[in-house]
């Protein structure tokens, strides 16, 4: 799901780096926050807004580690918010809520 949901933002144009910050390009070691304007970005460049996006679901949507099943579920939701916020593309939650 993780791979069809990056892909996706890739092909129309939104693809998101989770590992590096969209605004200083810093590497992002810790948690990462979501701005509809900026993308993904460090808590330096955050801002007053943001979306909060913890270090261990960071890691597992940069593709940087694997993670326990019921996290994996909760990432990919949050990568869905992130498609629908980009793309205006509403990605059907019922598929995740099945795996609860």
């Amino acid at each position: 799901v993780r791979d069809f949901l990056l892909g996706f933002l890739d092909i129309s144009g939104n693809g998101l780096d989770f590992a590096h910050c969209n605004v200083c390009k810093c590497d992002i070691d810790s948690n990462a926050y979501f701005k509809d304007a900026d993308g993904i970005v460090c808590e330096h460049c955050k801002g007053l807004d943001g979306i909060l996006i913890d270090n261990v679901t960071r890691a597992y949507l940069a593709k940087q580690s694997n993670t326990t099943h019921p996290l994996k579920i909760k990432s990919n939701i949050l990568l869905a918010d992130f498609v629908y916020m980009t793309t205006g593309v509403r990605i059907s939650t019922h598929y995740f809520t099945e795996q609860l």
